[in-house]
Protein backbone atom coordinates (compact mmCIF):
# COMPACT_ATOMS: atom_id res chain seq x y z
CA UNK A 1 0.00 0.00 0.00
CA UNK A 2 1.48 3.33 -1.05
CA UNK A 3 2.38 5.93 1.57
CA UNK A 4 -0.14 8.30 -0.05
CA UNK A 5 -2.87 6.32 1.73
CA UNK A 6 -1.47 6.66 5.25
CA UNK A 7 -4.00 9.29 6.38
CA UNK A 8 -7.06 7.74 4.80
CA UNK A 9 -9.46 4.91 5.34
CA UNK A 10 -8.88 2.60 2.41
CA UNK A 11 -11.38 0.27 0.77
CA UNK A 12 -9.52 -2.17 -1.46
CA UNK A 13 -11.31 -4.24 -4.11
CA UNK A 14 -9.79 -6.98 -6.26
CA UNK A 15 -10.82 -10.12 -8.11
CA UNK A 16 -9.29 -13.54 -8.67
CA UNK A 17 -10.04 -16.25 -11.18
CA UNK A 18 -10.69 -14.18 -14.32
CA UNK A 19 -8.04 -16.04 -16.32
CA UNK A 20 -8.90 -19.47 -14.99
CA UNK A 21 -9.96 -22.15 -17.47
CA UNK A 22 -12.86 -23.31 -15.31
CA UNK A 23 -14.61 -22.32 -12.12
CA UNK A 24 -16.14 -19.21 -10.61
CA UNK A 25 -14.58 -15.76 -10.33
CA UNK A 26 -14.19 -14.25 -6.86
CA UNK A 27 -13.89 -10.68 -5.63
CA UNK A 28 -13.16 -9.21 -2.23
CA UNK A 29 -13.51 -5.77 -0.71
CA UNK A 30 -11.89 -4.82 2.59
CA UNK A 31 -11.57 -1.76 4.80
CA UNK A 32 -8.19 -0.96 6.30
CA UNK A 33 -7.04 2.06 8.25
CA UNK A 34 -3.57 3.53 8.79
CA UNK A 35 -1.36 1.60 11.16
CA UNK A 36 -2.72 -1.86 10.40
CA UNK A 37 0.31 -4.18 10.32
CA UNK A 38 1.25 -6.07 7.13
CA UNK A 39 -1.00 -3.88 4.99
CA UNK A 40 1.97 -2.14 3.35
CA UNK A 41 2.16 -5.11 0.94
CA UNK A 42 -1.34 -4.61 -0.46
CA UNK A 43 -1.30 -4.39 -4.25
CA UNK A 44 -3.04 -5.80 -7.31
CA UNK A 45 -3.17 -9.56 -6.66
CA UNK A 46 -1.64 -10.31 -10.05
CA UNK A 47 1.53 -8.50 -8.94
CA UNK A 48 1.92 -10.72 -5.86
CA UNK A 49 3.34 -14.22 -5.52
CA UNK A 50 1.16 -17.03 -4.21
CA UNK A 51 3.02 -16.86 -0.88
CA UNK A 52 2.43 -13.09 -0.62
CA UNK A 53 -1.29 -13.52 -1.40
CA UNK A 54 -1.63 -16.24 1.24
CA UNK A 55 0.11 -14.06 3.84
CA UNK A 56 -2.11 -11.10 2.97
CA UNK A 57 -5.31 -13.16 3.22
CA UNK A 58 -4.40 -13.97 6.83
CA UNK A 59 -3.44 -10.34 7.53
CA UNK A 60 -6.66 -9.01 5.98
CA UNK A 61 -8.82 -11.46 7.93
CA UNK A 62 -7.01 -10.54 11.15
CA UNK A 63 -6.50 -6.79 10.72
CA UNK A 64 -9.09 -5.39 8.37
CA UNK A 65 -11.97 -3.54 9.94
CA UNK A 66 -14.48 -5.12 7.60
CA UNK A 67 -14.33 -7.36 4.55
CA UNK A 68 -16.65 -9.10 2.10
CA UNK A 69 -16.09 -11.86 -0.45
CA UNK A 70 -18.44 -12.59 -3.36
CA UNK A 71 -18.34 -14.72 -6.50
CA UNK A 72 -20.01 -15.21 -9.85
CA UNK A 73 -20.73 -18.64 -11.26
CA UNK A 74 -19.53 -20.32 -14.42
CA UNK A 75 -23.03 -19.80 -15.85
CA UNK A 76 -22.70 -16.04 -15.38
CA UNK A 77 -19.18 -16.09 -16.86
CA UNK A 78 -20.48 -17.98 -19.90
CA UNK A 79 -23.33 -15.49 -20.31
CA UNK A 80 -21.57 -12.14 -19.84
CA UNK A 81 -17.89 -13.02 -20.24
CA UNK A 82 -15.11 -13.31 -17.66
CA UNK A 83 -14.29 -9.62 -17.26
CA UNK A 84 -17.93 -8.55 -16.85
CA UNK A 85 -18.46 -11.41 -14.37
CA UNK A 86 -15.43 -10.16 -12.40
CA UNK A 87 -16.89 -6.65 -12.43
CA UNK A 88 -20.21 -8.00 -11.14
CA UNK A 89 -18.43 -9.89 -8.36
CA UNK A 90 -16.54 -6.70 -7.37
CA UNK A 91 -19.78 -4.72 -7.30
CA UNK A 92 -21.43 -7.42 -5.17
CA UNK A 93 -18.47 -7.41 -2.75
CA UNK A 94 -18.65 -3.61 -2.43
CA UNK A 95 -22.41 -3.72 -1.84
CA UNK A 96 -22.01 -6.41 0.80
CA UNK A 97 -19.25 -4.42 2.50
CA UNK A 98 -21.24 -1.18 2.44
CA UNK A 99 -24.30 -2.99 3.82
CA UNK A 100 -22.29 -3.61 6.99
CA UNK A 101 -20.46 -0.26 6.98
CA UNK A 102 -22.77 1.16 9.67
CA UNK A 103 -21.78 -1.64 12.04
CA UNK A 104 -18.13 -0.55 11.81
CA UNK A 105 -16.94 1.44 14.81
CA UNK A 106 -16.82 5.15 14.09
CA UNK A 107 -13.03 5.35 13.88
CA UNK A 108 -11.13 8.04 12.03
CA UNK A 109 -14.34 9.90 11.13
CA UNK A 110 -12.37 12.96 10.05
CA UNK A 111 -10.36 10.91 7.55
CA UNK A 112 -11.05 10.65 3.84
CA UNK A 113 -12.24 7.34 2.44
CA UNK A 114 -10.60 6.13 -0.76
CA UNK A 115 -11.53 3.14 -2.92
CA UNK A 116 -8.70 1.33 -4.69
CA UNK A 117 -9.72 -1.25 -7.28
CA UNK A 118 -7.18 -3.63 -8.86
CA UNK A 119 -4.37 -1.60 -7.32
CA UNK A 120 -5.64 1.62 -8.98
CA UNK A 121 -7.35 4.61 -7.38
Amino acid sequence: MDSEYTNQILIGVDEAGVGAVAGPVYAAACVVVPGDPAMHELDDSKKLSAAQRKKLVRAIEKNSRLYAICSETVAVINTVGPQRAADLAKIAAMRKLLKYWDSMPKLHTSMDVRVVMDGKR
